[in-house]
């Protein structure tokens, strides 16, 4: 059921960003977003957690 819901939810936002002109970009769970460097693309091993930045 909750993956039924969540795939309902993201169908729903991905319909009207089409509506409205905008971008849906759906990612794989997997996607290293969390290591990714956001200046220049790289990937790291685990980040301490004090260089780490709260936005």
């Amino acid at each position: 059921m909750h993956d039924a819901g969540w795939s309902a939810f993201t169908g729903m936002l991905e319909y009207k960003a089409k509506c409205y002109g905008r971008t849906f970009a759906k990612i794989s769970r997997w996607f290293p977003s969390s290591k990714l460097c956001s200046a220049c693309g790289a990937v790291t091993g685990s980040t301490p957690l004090a260089v780490r930045e709260r936005s």
